[in-house]
C-alpha cells in the first residue's frame, strides 16, 4: 500500500494545508468538503462548552489541552447523530488536573452523566460514568483518562484517526482516513487487534470492510 497515504494533512485557521513531509494534496471540491468538517466538529464542542453548568477551569482545559476524535468525523461527514464527543488530553499533567478539577470543585454528581440502567461496566462513582478509562459528562463529552492524546495510534480503525486540536484549531485527516469515511470502508490500522462485536455495530450502521 502507498505509504503517502497515511500522512496527516493539517487543515488550519486560515483553510491552507500544511503537509508535514510529501508533496500530497487534495482536490478542491474534497478540501471544502474537510473544512465543513472541521467547522462542524468545532461547532458541535462549542455549544457543548456553553452549557452554564460547566466550571470554567474545566472548559478552558479542554480548550487548551484538548483533542477531538474518535467517530466524530464520521458521523458529521454522514450528517448522523454525534452520539458522544472523544476529547483526549495532550498530556498526563493535564489528566491530573482534570481529576483535580472535579475533586475540587465537587461538580461530579452535577456535570457527570448518570449511569444507563442497561449499563454493566464496573463505574469508580457509584451511580455516574467514571470508568478506569474515561469520565462521561453529561452533554455528552467523553473525556479520555486512560491515557494522552498519543492513543490515537493505538485505534483499530483509522477512519477514527482524524482530530481536531481545539488550542491551534487545526484539523489532521489523511487522504486514506477521508476516503474511509466517505465509502464508509472500515480499514485496518495496521495489526491493532478488534473484536467482531464492533465490527458487526459497524456493520449495522452501513459500513463495510476494506478488502485491501
Amino acid at each position: 500500500m502507498n505509504g503517502l497515504t497515511y500522512d496527516y494533512i493539517i487543515f488550519d485557521e486560515l483553510h491552507d494545508m500544511i503537509h508535514k513531509k510529501l508533496e500530497v494534496r487534495f482536490d478542491p471540491s474534497t478540501i471544502q468538503s474537510i473544512n465543513e468538517m472541521k467547522t462542524r466538529i468545532a461547532g458541535i464542542v462549542q455549544n457543548a462548552m456553553q452549557d452554564p453548568l460547566m466550571p470554567d477551569e474545566l472548559v478552558q482545559l479542554i480548550k487548551y489541552k484538548g483533542i477531538v476524535t474518535g467517530g466524530i468525523s464520521a458521523s458529521v461527514y454522514h450528517d448522523e447523530q454525534v452520539n458522544d464527543i472523544d476529547i483526549y488530553l495532550k498530556d498526563d499533567q493535564a489528566i491530573k488536573l482534570f481529576a483535580s478539577i472535579m475533586e475540587m470543585r465537587n461538580v461530579t454528581k452535577t456535570i457527570v452523566k448518570d449511569v444507563n440502567p442497561n449499563y454493566h461496566g464496573q463505574t469508580l462513582v457509584s451511580g455516574k460514568v467514571v470508568t478506569a478509562n474515561a469520565t462521561t459528562l453529561f452533554i455528552d463529552v467523553q473525556i479520555i483518562t486512560m491515557g494522552t492524546s498519543s492513543m490515537i495510534d493505538s485505534f483499530d480503525f483509522i477512519h477514527c484517526k482524524p482530530f481536531l486540536d481545539l488550542e491551534t484549531n487545526k484539523y489532521y485527516i489523511s487522504p486514506l482516513q477521508y476516503k474511509s469515511i466517505t465509502s464508509k470502508t472500515l480499514m485496518r490500522n495496521g495489526e491493532i487487534p478488534t473484536t467482531f462485536g464492533r465490527i458487526d455495530k459497524f456493520k449495522g450502521r452501513g459500513w463495510k470492510l476494506s478488502e485491501l
